[in-house]
């Protein structure tokens, strides 16, 4: 009963206005702390948003790098494309008189590293593109080498500076067509043999297939002489070639396969 009296004394007196200087003091003493209070709240609430900006951001950019990088793909394919097209249509306005019956399948170098004299390459095409042993391997109107092993989807092609592969040519520099054998010097050079003494043969002079030998069409650029060699105690002269492409930075080249 007493703490009812108390508590009606208190709010008759509170209603006098009484006690309104202490509130008012008392407000003021805590209205630093509840400044404090909702800072330090503002500052939470900016620390978490800042951590969930930065989630945003990574996957904005990681996005955006992933379009990148398929553009950029997709760029490549596109002027992979466009080279490929420009290599069939100047391969076409080359095409041999030789060879309009036959048909050309475009193939990529792959290299071979298991052959460290670099007589030989792999092609990313075989049987199953109508590939086979003993096709003539071109680029442009130069000879490149034969086939000598296939696959159902590969090829190993002996090129024309290989010691595998020889090649009857002529020169065609010269009216007497001087003609020999074209033989590889382990993927450096080519040597031309079995000269006759009195034919006519220069450094400069293109040597090209003859197709005597039944294995490569005829009328391909095999090189060009860059010395002529005739030791007087033998009865032939010996010219040595270097090849007209670089061998070593073939990329594309097309393999004359039957129809």
């Amino acid at each position: 009963m007493k703490y009812l009296v108390a508590s009606v004394v208190i709010f008759a007196v509170g209603l006098t206005g009484v006690f309104t200087p202490a509130r008012g003091i008392a407000q003021l003493a805590a209205s630093p702390i509840q400044l404090g209070l909702s800072d330090s709240a503002a500052n939470i609430n900016g620390f978490f948003e800042f951590f969930a900006n930065i989630g945003r951001v990574k996957g904005e950019n990681q996005k955006l790098l992933t379009e990148v990088e398929k553009l950029n793909s997709e760029l490549v394919a596109i002027k992979d494309a466009q080279r490929e097209n420009a290599f069939l249509k100047e391969q076409l306005g080359l095409k041999q008189e030789s060879i309009v019956d036959k048909e050309l399948v475009l193939a990529g170098v792959l290299g071979n590293p298991t052959d460290q004299t670099g007589a030989s390459v792999i092609l990313n095409k075989g049987a199953k593109y109508g590939v086979k042993v003993g096709d003539n391997v071109i680029k442009g109107a130069h000879l490149v080498g034969i086939v000598r092993e296939v696959t159902l989807g590969r090829s190993v092609v002996d090129l024309i500076t290989s010691p595998n592969v020889s090649v009857t040519v002529y020169d065609i520099d010269v009216a007497g067509k001087t003609s020999g054998l074209a033989v590889g010097q382990f993927g450096t050079a080519i040597q031309m043999t079995r000269i006759l003494p009195k034919e006519d043969i220069s450094v400069g002079d293109t040597i090209v297939s003859l197709g005597a030998d039944g294995l490569f069409e005829p009328g391909l650029i095999v090189g060009k002489v860059v010395e002529v060699a005739k030791d007087s105690s033998q009865p032939l002269k010996t010219a040595f070639l270097d090849t007209v492409i670089d061998l070593s930075k073939l990329d594309k080249v097309f393999v004359i396969v039957e129809r």
